[in-house]
């Protein structure tokens, strides 16, 4: 095949040859493993070998737009390459410019162009901060992940009671939605909707999971109080606290707070520990001491329990 060139530019200008009728041939292909949704697509090109004894290698062009190839990469001296990490669903166009042992580069190939495939759309993950089952009062956090189709993605939330469903989360960006359900429960099941950026024209870009999640009834908590000393006492003297509590299972928690007429300040956070030593520095009529108990798997279902104790 004789090319014609500048010489006053360059030495050589290489003109590729293609198969079939000179067109540079093209395969879509899916993109498997962990490639974002929205680069799942790869392309296969294939061309046949320049004739030039010079030739030293190809450089593929890309771009979705004709005529406006702005990617390239250098292949080597191969006739296939494949071009990965493409949008799916998107028309790109291709040529090949060949260059040889000067560094000259040859004018681009003709053009040819392909759209890659969409991978579908699907909810693949539905998963809970806890498992179930769960005491009422429980806070679980549902979090949910859609793959394929076209992102940004949108999620929607609902809870069955075991006769209706009710939505509680309408469709938003956040794929995560937190629960507290306040009453006991087997039959609740979480519902997720998931819908892709162009679910408005492809009805398919639309799934769901759901996830059956029992909740039982809170368990109620009996709490006693007792102090090593009676009220009223002399400001600067310590008083011991002791609470005692029964009725839940596991392992019981304790936070401490005085009230000085006024507010409730938390003198002691929550721990295992029944005992609260308080020294107040001043007399207050007013003063207060309040528990608050909670147990079980999940630690909730607080109880409190306040007691009046004047200081002089």
């Amino acid at each position: 095949m004789i090319c014609p060139y500048n010489s006053a530019q360059m030495r050589a200008v290489l003109c590729l040859t293609f198969r079939c009728g000179a067109v540079l041939a093209a395969m879509t292909l899916p993109i498997a493993g962990s490639v974002p949704a929205a680069k799942a697509a790869s392309v296969v090109l294939q061309w046949d070998s320049n004739r030039e004894r010079d030739v030293a290698g190809y450089v593929v062009v890309y771009g979705t737009s004709s005529g406006q190839l702005t990617s390239a990469v250098n292949v080597g001296n191969h006739t296939s390459y494949q071009v990965t990490d493409l949008d799916s669903g998107r028309t790109y166009f291709f040529a090949v410019k060949a260059y040889n042992t000067a560094g000259a580069l040859s004018a681009p190939s003709a053009e040819v162009s392909t759209t890659t495939s969409s991978s579908s759309f699907s909810l693949t993950n539905l998963m809970s901060s806890v498992t179930p089952p769960r005491p009422a009062g429980t806070s679980v956090v549902f979090a949910a992940g859609a793959s394929g189709g076209t992102p940004p993605y949108q999620y929607k939330w609902f809870v069955f009671d075991g006769s209706t469903w009710t939505m509680v989360k309408d469709w938003s960006a956040e794929n995560t939605f937190t629960w507290k359900p306040l009453s006991g429960n087997v039959n609740y099941v979480i519902k997720a909707w998931a819908r892709s950026a162009n679910a408005g024209t492809a009805g398919s870009d639309v799934a769901e999971r759901i996830m059956p999640f029992a909740i039982t009834s809170m368990e109620a908590i009996d709490v006693n109080v007792v102090a090593d000393k009676q009220a009223p006492q002399s400001a600067g003297t310590p008083v011991v606290f002791t609470a005692s509590a029964s009725g839940a299972s596991g392992s019981y928690q304790f936070e401490w707070s005085v009230f000085d007429g006024v507010s409730w300040k938390v003198l002691q956070n929550w721990s295992s520990n029944a005992a609260f030593s308080w020294t107040p520095a001043a007399a207050n009529a007013s003063y207060k001491v309040k528990v608050q108990v909670r147990a079980g798997t999940s630690l909730t279902g607080n109880t409190a329990l306040t007691l009046p104790f004047a200081i002089e």
